[in-house]
């Protein structure tokens, strides 16, 4: 990437998001700070990255680094669910249910292209070795 705006941007977009960790922990007895906070950071850090691409990789990392953030929205509206907005234990049991779904299958799309990977780079390492 370019140096200039686009950069400063990424680079100071990354350290308001560090600061808002702390701001939602202090305003822990309030729950709906705490997912404006939350959402805010999502959704701006999806805009930063389709506006000034600072990753190197390509359309494939874009691609996960949205995926990453949506499944990230998706779990906080799930726990929106766990508040006194959804009075039914039976309901919130289904919730709880889909959202450790959600959960394991980010885990487990993480856990393949990086087993993907790492396979890939011993199997060149073994033919550079080899020949």
């Amino acid at each position: 990437m370019e140096s200039g705006r686009p950069i400063s941007v990424h680079i100071a977009f990354y350290f308001l998001r560090r600061i808002l960790i702390p701001v939602s922990i202090i305003f822990n007895d309030y729950f709906i700070v705490q997912a404006v906070i939350m959402a805010y950071g999502i959704i701006a850090h999806v805009i930063n990255l389709k506006s000034t691409y600072p990753l190197e990789g390509g359309a494939f990392e874009y691609n996960m680094e949205i995926f990453h953030e949506m499944t990230m929205m998706q779990v906080l509206y799930t726990m929106f669910c766990f508040t006194e907005f959804v009075p039914d234990p039976i309901t919130r049991g289904y919730i709880g249910y889909y959202s450790m779904v959600m959960v394991s299958v980010h885990l487990g799309v993480c856990l393949f292209f990086m087993l993907r990977g790492s396979c890939k780079s011993i199997v060149n390492k073994i033919k550079e070795f080899i020949f």
